[in-house]
């Protein structure tokens, strides 16, 4: 039972990760294509929007949390930055023992899919005890 509900919410976690991805990427495009604004701007932005898509539904969808938005809002954050930091160093490290760099990253994507996924389940939106 508990493997189908891990199996399960990890599905949920990934379409929403894709989706928070997919708004991110047409924001930035919106930004960029039809309004000129600056790349690094509009990727923020895009950053912004899908970091709140992803927090809103996996808090909703995935796990559905009662933990307060002010207990999981931070960690959220600090996993995010976390993740963000990680992927630098592994597709930074690996790139520099040779691996073609889109490669590094499907790598990176991968162990910080499964590390958020772990980490939203047992810290970010566990209920408090």
């Amino acid at each position: 039972m508990m493997r189908k509900k891990i199996g399960s919410q990890f599905l949920r976690f990934g379409l929403v990760g894709a989706f928070g991805t997919l708004c991110h990427y047409a924001l930035l495009y919106a930004l960029v294509s039809v309004f000129d604004f600056a790349p690094g701007l509009s990727a923020g932005a895009g950053a912004a929007l899908g970091a709140a898509v992803n927090y809103t539904l996996n808090r909703r969808f995935t796990f559905a949390s009662k933990r307060s938005h002010r207990e999981a809002i931070p960690r959220f954050l600090i996993l995010a930055a976390t993740g963000v930091l990680l992927n630098g160093v592994i597709v930074g490290q690996l790139s520099l023992m040779g691996t073609h760099y889109m490669i590094a990253q499907f790598v990176a994507t991968i162990l910080i899919l499964v590390i958020n996924f772990s980490a939203s389940r047992i810290w970010v939106f566990q209920p408090p005890r």
